[in-house]
């Protein structure tokens, strides 16, 4: 009895598909950890092992591992707020900042984005707490705490606020304010 030919091209080729898609399956958990970053192997969104530079492995279909800079590039804040008496203002500053390594078993989040959103918050509620005509001089003789203030916020996020510069602080002259006529 003759086989039919698919049989016979299956029968040849099936063994070399089954091993394609088993060494994809491999390589796709493996992952090379650069200098100055951190490997992080997640299953379920959840944190199962952290290294250093060197190779990451986890397990094919099961796991999946994130490559994530130590020391990201400065980090800018812009912080878009309205003050103690009402005027809009715009704060840009940039941050050194470090993330700090995750431990096995939490929530993976992204530390970058949930660490500066968790620091414009800090200093818009700070900037909110003071009038336009007091900010130069709050920020010169407040620095120290506002940067120890956003650090500790972003930290509970996973990222670690080393110093703060202030880039700009504008007035802004658009929008409500104008609107409002003489006072």
């Amino acid at each position: 009895m003759d086989q039919h030919p698919g049989t016979q091209v299956w029968a040849a080729t099936g063994p070399l598909v089954v091993l394609v898609v088993a060494v994809l399956g491999v390589l796709g958990t493996l992952r090379w950890v650069p200098r100055g970053h951190l490997g992080v192997r997640l299953r379920r969104d959840r944190v199962r092992s952290v290294s250093g530079e060197g190779l990451q492995v986890g397990l094919p279909l099961v796991d999946r591992v994130v490559v994530v800079a130590e020391a990201p590039d400065p980090v800018d804040l812009v912080v878009r707020t309205t003050t103690a008496d009402g005027c809009e203002v715009r704060v840009v500053v940039r941050a050194e900042a470090r993330l700090v390594a995750p431990t096995p078993m939490e929530r993976y989040v992204d530390a970058l984005g949930a660490g500066r959103l968790a620091a414009e918050q800090v200093l818009a509620r700070w900037v909110a707490g003071h009038r336009v005509a007091d900010l130069p001089e709050a920020l010169l003789d407040q620095w120290a705490e506002v940067t120890t203030a956003v650090d500790r916020e972003a930290r509970l996020r996973g990222l670690r606020v080393l110093d703060l510069e202030l880039e700009e602080l504008d007035v802004l002259l658009a929008g409500p304010a104008l609107h409002r006529g003489p006072r």
